[in-house]
């Protein structure tokens, strides 16, 4: 999907939730991922991270937050 979308960068599904289980954002009482973000460098490590305190996201990440991270870790390299 990411080369139709002409994209630089992979999407990701997680059916299974085994990402979510290695993020630690799964809530297997009711098999359901926390909503949240990361943004993964290009070793595989988390950058930056936005995890829900609940299972209400009323804080998403702004557009401006997230090109705050993304600049950041560019600039890091």
């Amino acid at each position: 999907m990411s080369d139709q979308l002409g994209l630089t960068f992979p999407i990701v599904a997680d059916s299974g939730a085994a990402l979510a289980k290695s993020f630690g954002v799964h809530d297997a009482a009711n098999d359901i991922a926390w909503p949240s973000v990361f943004i993964v460098d290009e070793n595989g490590l988390v950058a930056w991270s936005n995890v829900a305190s609940s299972y209400v996201y009323e804080k998403r990440p702004t557009a401006q937050q997230l090109l705050e991270a993304l600049t950041t870790l560019r600039s890091s390299k």
